[in-house]
């Protein structure tokens, strides 16, 4: 599984791919955005882009909900949500009730597998290049370290 600032990364640089200028969000709280798309006007995002690197459970309406008050907040039209894993049912409703892409794992791997041969290397290779397991800090962006406390193991900032 990709960390999940490797997938934001992976996802900007997709978009990129397909011809989108982006704009993504640094380490810490993005407000519910990670990726702005721009097409033709380089002040007016075309759509906002969420995504989770979530596989151990599927994302709920909660969470596409935060992202149409988001686009209603920023005043852009189009949103599109990508998972690693899945949705949920009410969550899939929501999103086909509304403006809002909703992109699960296979059918976001689907997309890349349907790029030209060289796009869609490139966008492996980097996807998979180096350390792609261990999570990013969410709040500096460098690499996490692996702690032990009396409840089992668990992710820390280098600093912490």
């Amino acid at each position: 599984m990709l960390e999940w600032k490797r997938f934001e990364l992976l996802c900007v640089r997709y978009y990129e791919a397909v011809g989108f200028t982006t704009a993504s969000t640094a380490a810490g709280p993005d407000g519910g955005i990670d990726v702005k798309l721009f097409k033709t006007d380089p002040a007016k995002p075309l759509a906002l882009v969420q995504c989770k690197a979530w596989n151990t459970h599927p994302v709920g309406v909660k969470e596409v909900r935060e992202l149409l008050g988001v686009m209603v907040h920023e005043g852009v039209g189009r949103g599109i949500f990508v998972t690693t894993g899945s949705y949920t049912p009410d969550a899939l409703a929501f999103g086909s009730a509304n403006p809002i892409q909703l992109l699960d794992g296979d059918t976001f791997a689907r997309k890349i597998l349907d790029l030209p041969l060289g796009k869609q290397q490139a966008l492996l290779a980097f996807a998979f290049e180096g350390d792609f397991h261990t999570p990013s800090c969410p709040s500096w962006g460098p690499k996490m370290v692996g702690r032990d406390s009396q409840r089992g193991p668990f992710w820390a900032c280098a600093s912490f």
